[in-house]
């Protein structure tokens, strides 16, 4: 195009209008996204959208009409109603999960068996969880995420129920079969949790519903730890198994309560022609296969290798190196009421601040910087206990537990609102299911290292040290996260979708400094878009250089930045 038909079009002549500064100087430094040949058509609408958001903007009113107006049922306040039900069914999951450990003593007393015997009834939950996620994760996208739901309430329901028959008639083997069925549908449950807060909240406030479900959720291991006693000191421990079926059947119920309401969503969202409705039906016309996982990227594997390893260095810390490592005599010699106080700081500090985190999470996004603050933190704890010289009763020690309770409610808030970004959104439940099965894998050989390692050299240097390397992998991998999110269009560093979208139409319309570049004020730019790798910026333009409807503008923009929706 050559020079004087620039000089006369009108999106350069809407550039002449440029919003002023109190000063009344033109408002500087420009973001130019990127160079467009033939806009076409829609430079002279353009420029017309520019002079009105202009006078919006001058007025401070938000440009409405870039304003991505959201008639999918899942984005009212309803989705706060389903966040609370969801935390109600894993705090039931929970609080039967933990019911071994609360009541260890009476329970190898009541069956009259060894701590070998105690040892494989918590062991039944563990060790095919291995495996089982990755099925449910399949399942889930196959049939649907509330038929899946449902299927595994029951199915840690009925495993509850057996449980508790078997203690009332003092079978071991009855309490064997039904501690083997709860743990058939318990990680499968947490999959379809992850896969339903997906749907509900992704491009919204996803990081803190998961954070918000998963804080909620630990309030039954504290009930479980409070109550069990109770129970047992009064009505003895076959009430305490029965007050867990009662904890199962509210799960059983606010699931059942969640999916009238999602039924109710793809109904709605069916009859508005919602774009990207979610449909508890088989995903896609063929149905999720095995065969999908190759098709995921390495962004993928990479935040799986980074959970597998980071988990690997928290929870076999707590079950494994730090009861032991506080009541050593050969390190600070303390009681066992105080160990557990220090022990339970981190997860105190997750379950408070992990809803903030999040919600800082979803407005500002880079979770990949955020990850690696936080693998840098759990290596700076384990290095630190490892070098602490002896000091009988110090407890200047808990500062440590303090940082790793940073660091926990950091990674635990970034990491899940992660997957959703990574796969298909036909192959969510998979990528949930894998992740989960390849944690539990983790889980299930860390302790015996650690043990291992304890007794080998008789102190806690090795384990501190395989603690150490792990938190160093998972640093190692976040750095590697970071920089090649920059390069590929994931937008792991970018804030939900939702909150950019009112950021951008809360700023003056877009304009053209010439027919064949777009820019915009730097200062209505969100900061995580100034430094979009070139490939967004391709995808932000494409939706920037012609106008759309409301609708239009929805889809352009979710689906042109990739980020999830359709």
């Amino acid at each position: 195009m050559s020079s004087s038909a620039a000089a006369t079009n009108p999106a350069q002549e809407a550039v002449t209008q440029r919003p002023r500064t109190e000063s009344g100087s033109p408002m500087e430094a420009e973001y130019f996204l990127h160079e467009a040949e033939g806009l076409g058509q829609g430079q002279h609408e353009a420029a017309r959208l520019h002079r009105e958001s202009q006078e919006r903007f001058q007025h401070g009113e938000a440009d409405e009409s870039l304003l991505p107006k959201d008639q999918s049922y899942r984005s009212g306040p309803i989705r706060f109603v389903v966040l609370l039900f969801q935390s109600l069914v894993l705090m039931g999951l929970t609080y039967n999960y933990d019911m071994c450990s609360a009541t260890r003593n009476v329970l190898v007393d009541t069956l009259g068996i060894t701590d070998t015997g105690y040892g494989v009834i918590s062991g039944l939950y563990a060790y095919p969880n291995v495996i089982l996620p990755l099925f449910g994760g399949f399942l889930i996208d196959i049939i649907g995420v509330q038929r899946s739901m449902i299927l595994f309430v029951l199915v840690n329901f009925s495993g509850t129920l057996i449980y508790a028959v078997g203690l009332q008639f003092r079978s071991f083997a009855v309490v064997i079969i039904g501690r083997a069925i709860f743990g058939m549908g318990g990680e499968s449950l947490n999959v379809a949790n992850s896969t339903i807060m997906t749907h509900w909240f992704r491009g919204k406030e996803l990081a803190f519903a998961l954070g918000s479900s998963l804080t909620l959720s630990r309030l039954g291991s504290v009930l479980v730890l409070n109550t069990q006693p109770l129970f047992i000191r009064n009505w003895g421990i076959v009430s305490g198994a029965y007050a867990g079926v009662f904890m199962a059947g509210i799960s059983l119920l606010t699931a059942v309560l969640t999916c009238v309401i999602d039924r109710q969503a793809n109904a709605h969202d069916k009859a508005m022609h919602v774009e990207g409705a979610e449909e508890d039906t088989k995903s896609g016309d063929r149905g999720v296969q095995i065969s999908d996982v190759k098709s995921f990227g390495s962004m993928f594997w990479c935040l799986a290798f980074s959970c597998v390893v980071t988990y690997m260095s928290i929870f076999p810390f707590y079950q494994v190196v730090a009861p032991a490592y506080l009541q050593s005599e050969a390190h600070f010699g303390f009681d066992l009421k105080t160990t557990n106080a220090i022990n339970s700081i981190p997860t105190m500090i997750g379950a408070i601040l992990s809803p903030f985190m999040s919600i800082y999470i979803d407005r500002r996004g880079q979770r990949p910087k955020l990850m690696v603050w936080a693998c840098a933190l759990l290596l700076v704890t384990h290095t630190s206990l490892m070098l602490f010289p002896r000091c009988p009763e110090c407890t200047s020690v808990s500062f440590f537990f303090v940082i790793m309770g940073l660091s926990i409610c950091l990674y635990g808030a970034v990491i899940w609102a992660c997957i959703p970004f990574t796969v298909p959104p036909r192959s969510v439940g998979a990528a949930f299911g894998l992740i989960f099965a390849l944690q539990n894998c983790g889980q299930a050989i860390a302790p015996s290292i650690l043990e291992f390692l304890h007794q080998e050299s008789g102190d806690f240097i090795w384990p501190f040290g395989c603690l150490a390397v792990w938190a160093a992998m998972g640093l190692g991998i976040s750095l590697y996260l970071k920089r090649i999110d920059r390069s590929t269009q994931t937008g792991l560093f970018l804030p939900c979708p939702e909150k950019l979208a009112e950021q951008l139409a809360c700023s003056p319309m877009y304009y053209y400094d010439s027919p064949s570049t777009v820019a915009a004020p730097m200062s209505t730019i969100p900061a995580a878009a100034v430094i979009m790798p070139e490939g967004y910026m391709r995808r932000v333009q494409g939706y920037l250089s012609s106008p759309r409807s409301n609708m239009q503008f929805r889809r352009a923009y979710y689906s042109r930045l990739g980020l999830g929706h359709s």
